[in-house]
């Protein structure tokens, strides 16, 4: 995940140097694989969970640990970037 985000945010997130699983992003992450892989194996099923109901239970960027905390990151450096070109 540091790789990915060093990349992604120009930051590490610091999970190799504290040895730790912040926000429960890694659980999370092997708790949803076969849910993933359904998605992928029947595309169709990518429709239905954008569905305004199923929106309440699928991770938000407000959501404090798991995908949803690194969803929030990701909007709000997205913001900053675009805040910065366009000074």
């Amino acid at each position: 995940m540091d790789v990915i985000s060093t990349v992604a945010f120009s930051k590490a997130f610091g999970y190799i140097a504290a040895d730790s699983d912040f926000n429960n992003y890694l659980t999370t992450a092997d708790d949803m694989f076969p849910a993933i892989m359904m998605v992928c194996v029947l595309p169709w099923l990518n429709w239905l969970l954008q569905t305004s109901v199923m929106r309440k239970v699928l991770p938000s960027d407000k959501d404090l640990v798991g995908f949803g905390n690194v969803m929030g990151y990701a909007q709000i450096t997205f913001i900053f970037r675009i805040l910065l070109m366009l000074m």
